[in-house]
Parts: structure tokens; sequence; C-alpha cells
């Protein structure tokens, strides 16, 4: 073993993840691309005017995800699908916006958008992705921080509750937050950052209460129940870490379909930063050395290119969906266009075909109202 670098067992959650969450098929041999989008590289305050990136870019998901086959299964012809969408030779490399512009509605009006979508469909290529929020994957760390066994099994819930009552009113909880050097939490000020919260949720409770009729209050209950009785000297997550810095980084989302699809084939876009990190590590399968992934130029792999324009498309869906009002969700498809419902559907009907195959392959880091968001609009697609 190279002494300089972290010896990682990529495998050490599977069986785990495998039962908890029903994982079909990660056994299997795939040939599996990526690319990202929305990809940040760290989400911290700059100062206390504010963070690094526009605050209405908040909606927009970090998408890592691409296309996928099983090994020794090539049934697609790529060349066939450039004929077919008759792009301008000039173009060296394949992007989304060689296929659709706009943001996701504009981009489903796109005829070369629905010639790609129609052949994927055709195809043994499938879809993954995972697509991360970033404000709910930076307050995820506070209800861990608070509660306890007792409760451990609807920390979801309690977490979709605080990320959707941080939303009413997001300038001012953030400013709570850098207040407080979150999420580093000093002791001497954890009392009153709790009370801060607290006094937060409270505020706002009716308020997503009207928004959210479903929702339980006895759910808001836990959440102050547990924030008045925290051990202020042990708030484990949000404390002992870096000032201001919400995530340091996104590179354990690369490791991750590394160790559930331990016996693929993993193909990435090349990345100097992600490359960078994986110099760091030297990966394990238990005691063995695992080594079965690469990056490539995506100049020189048309699926590496195609994986950019589906996870492009995707990083703009979630946009689309993030910033959609339940009281809208009824209507969307009778306000589009033939051809956006065509799209939609088509989407719709892939993202689905890659679920039944794993769900390993369409993972989400996000709140249950905003899955279920996902779910009732394409469920109108299907």
């Amino acid at each position: 073993m190279n002494e300089s670098k972290i010896k990682y067992n990529i495998t050490t959650t599977r069986e785990e993840e495998r039962i908890i969450y029903n994982l079909k098929n990660i056994d299997k041999e795939y040939v599996i691309y990526y690319d990202e989008t929305n990809n940040i590289r760290k989400f911290w305050f700059k100062d206390e005017t504010g963070l690094n990136i526009p605050i209405e870019d908040l909606t927009k998901n970090f998408v890592l995800g691409g296309l996928f086959h099983k090994k020794n299964n090539i049934n697609f012809n790529i060349k066939d699908l450039k004929n077919k969408l008759r792009l301008q030779k000039s173009i060296k490399e394949v992007k989304l916006e060689h296929i659709a512009k706009g943001d996701f509605l504009s981009c489903l009006k796109s005829k070369r958008l629905e010639i790609f979508l129609d052949w994927l469909e055709s195809s043994n290529l499938n879809i993954h992705y995972m697509s991360l929020n970033i404000v709910y994957w930076s307050l995820v760390d506070i209800i861990d921080s608070i509660i306890d066994e007792q409760v451990r099994s609807i920390s979801f819930e309690l977490k979709t509750i605080l990320y959707e009552i941080v939303k009413i009113n997001l300038e001012c909880f953030l400013q709570i937050l850098y207040d407080f050097d979150y999420p580093n939490v000093k002791k001497d000020y954890a009392k009153n950052f709790l009370s801060e919260l607290s006094s937060f949720i409270q505020k706002y409770q009716v308020e997503l209460l009207e928004k959210y009729p479903t929702y339980n209050r006895d759910l808001i209950s836990i959440i102050i129940s547990y924030i008045e009785r925290a051990n202020t000297n042990d708030l484990n997550f949000i404390m002992d870490e870096q000032d201001h810095v919400l995530i340091d980084g996104f590179f354990h989302f690369y490791l991750k379909p590394l160790g559930l699809f331990k016996n693929s084939q993993h193909i990435f876009d090349e990345e100097y930063d992600v490359e960078k990190e994986f110099d760091k590590y030297e990966l394990y399968d238990e005691e063995n050395l695992w080594n079965n992934f690469e990056f490539r130029n995506s100049k020189d792999d048309d699926i590496i290119q195609f994986s950019d324009v589906i996870v492009g498309l995707l990083g703009k869906m979630y946009d689309y969906i993030n910033n959609l009002d339940y009281s809208e969700l009824d209507n969307i498809r009778s306000n589009l266009y033939e051809i956006q419902t065509k799209n939609f559907s088509t989407l719709s009907r892939l993202l689905h075909r890659s679920e039944i195959e794993s769900g390993a392959f369409a993972h989400t880091v996000q709140g249950l109202a905003e899955r279920e968001k996902f779910y009732t609009i394409l469920e109108q697609f299907h």
C-alpha cells in the first residue's frame, strides 16, 4: 500500500444499504458513464453579506450522473444518433446547449431533444443520477445533532419539516447560521443558537401548516422539544467544524456508486479537482485493491458527451421542480405544448426504467416533500 494515501473501503455500508433501500442488481456488471452539473465545489459564507453563490441559485441541485449499459451488451449506434440530430460539423464535443437551450420547459420544446430521447428509449442505454439539494444537505446535521434513537425512525420527516420552514424566510435563517459560525457553533453560544432556532421555527410554523395542511403539527412540536433539551456541549455534527463552510465538497458522492456497483466499470469525464481528490485515496473492496474506474477526455468519448446532455437536462428539471408550488402541480400537463408533453413523457419513462433496474441508479438527497413533488409530476407523464 502507498503509505501516503488514505486506505478507503468502498463497500463499508454496501450490504446495509442494499437491505435498507431494497437495492436490486447492484452485483451485476455495468459500464457507467458520469458527468455533472451545478458543481459549486464548495458552499460557504464568503462574508457577512452572503454566500459564495447567488441566493436565486440555491434551487439548483448538484447532479452527478449520465448513461450506463450492461457490460458486453452494446445495442446502440451513436453515429446513427448523430446523423439524426444533424449537428453542425464544427461541433467537436456535444453538450446540452447543442440539443436544447433555455430553462427546463424551453428545453422540452426542442425537436433535437425529442430525437435524442426517442433514440435513448429505443437503445439499451439507461439514465443514472444522484441529485443533491444543497440547502437541504446543509441543514440535516442540525436534526442529527439534537435527536436521539427514540425518533431516529422519523428523522427524514423532521429534516423535511425544518427544511420547509427554513425556505419560508431563507435569508433570515442564513443570517442566523452566519451569526453563529455554523456549522461550527461554539459551546459558549450553543444555547443562544438553539434559542434562535426554536424562535424561528415557532414564528413560521403557522405559515408552514397553511402552505402544507397535511403536515403533522406534532412533528414541529417534536423538533422544538428536542431543541429545548439538546445537550449544548455535544451538538455532534455542528461543532468542531470549519466556520461558515456549509458543504466542503461533493467527493463523497463520487465514491458512493463505486462501492454500490463494485463489479462495474466507472468512467468519469476528466475533471481536475475530482481527479486530485481520487489521488488522495487507495480504494479497496474489503482487503482487495479496487481500481475499476478511469477518467476520459469527453471530446474522445461520445457517451460521456451525451451524459452531459442528460445530466444538464436533469439539473434544469430539478431547478424547475424545486421552484414549483404544490398548488401548481395539477395543471402542469394541461399548460404544455404537444412536443413538451411528449418529451416529458419519454424522459419520465426513461427515469422509471432506470429505477426498475435498480433504485441505486436514481438517488436523491432532498426533503420528502420535494421527492413527493418529483414523483407526483412524473406520474402525470407515464
